[in-house]
């Protein structure tokens, strides 16, 4: 099932400065990661991956550890949104 996270960062170069950790992190869960920088608004971003392990995207996006890679990347959570195929 393909999904996508969209949210703000702080500083879009930034946040794509650390596509290869983030594709690291998303691997445990998904194949097919790829970064989407919004065109019209700059500092909106999305990430598009499709999901082969429901149980451990959950475990992996609902760490801490996660948490803190993203806030590393910029991420300002309170914009984040995610969206499922249906």
């Amino acid at each position: 099932m393909l999904q996508i996270i969209s949210h703000e960062v702080k500083d879009v170069d930034v946040w794509l400065s650390f596509n290869d950790e983030r594709v690291k992190t998303f691997s445990k869960f998904a194949d097919n990661i790829v970064d989407f920088v919004d065109t019209e608004k700059s500092n909106y971003v999305s990430i598009c991956y499709n999901v082969l392990d429901e149980q451990e995207m959950d475990k992996v996006l609902g760490s801490e550890e996660v948490r803190n890679e993203a806030e590393k990347h910029g991420v300002v959570f309170d914009t984040l949104k995610r969206f499922t195929q249906k």
